[in-house]
């Protein structure tokens, strides 16, 4: 729509011009000829009418492209926003059942609160050792790449600076 509205607006803003770039006027019949136009002043004002409403379409369609952009940023920042509370909750779920189901296992297996403090961590850490790393997987693999694009960014400057 965009070319259309520039292309109303030449017919309509440069009509003269068109006309005075038509006459020789290195002849000198042309010398004081009066230029008009193609033109007629009610076709001029149709086609000012006709450009004020391809201006409005078109700032309704920006308006209307920017809602819809906002709208689908909003709704992947919340989905988002719902898969990082729902990887949170697993992850918190699964340490929370680790910690109860130990901690009472141990208390009754064992009297002394010191060794069963000790057994607790023997059979925690291991799991969550592994826990831990598979809920935070993707922003290990972030890591990785923003660590990985740093030192290439380092070795591209210290080459730069050598040169």
């Amino acid at each position: 729509m965009e070319p259309i509205r520039t292309l109303i607006y030449g017919l309509r803003r440069y009509d003269l011009d068109r006309c005075q770039a038509l006459l020789d006027m290195s002849d000198p019949a042309n010398a004081n000829v009066k230029v008009v136009g193609f033109m007629s002043h009610k076709s001029k004002i149709y086609l000012a009418d006709v450009f004020d409403h391809m201006e409005y379409i078109l700032t309704s369609l920006d308006m209307f492209a920017s809602i819809a952009e906002n709208l689908i940023g909003y709704m992947f920042n919340v989905s988002e926003l719902r898969w990082h509370e729902l990887r949170a909750n697993a992850l918190s779920d699964g340490l929370r059942r680790l910690v109860c189901h130990l901690s009472v296992s141990v208390s009754y297996l064992h009297a002394s609160l010191t060794r069963s403090l000790h057994s607790f961590w023997e059979l925690a850490l291991p799991i969550m050792a592994v826990i831990v790393p598979i809920f935070m997987w993707t922003d290990i693999k972030a890591l990785y790449y923003y660590l990985q694009k740093k030192m290439t960014t380092k070795q591209a400057v210290q080459k730069i600076k050598r040169v």
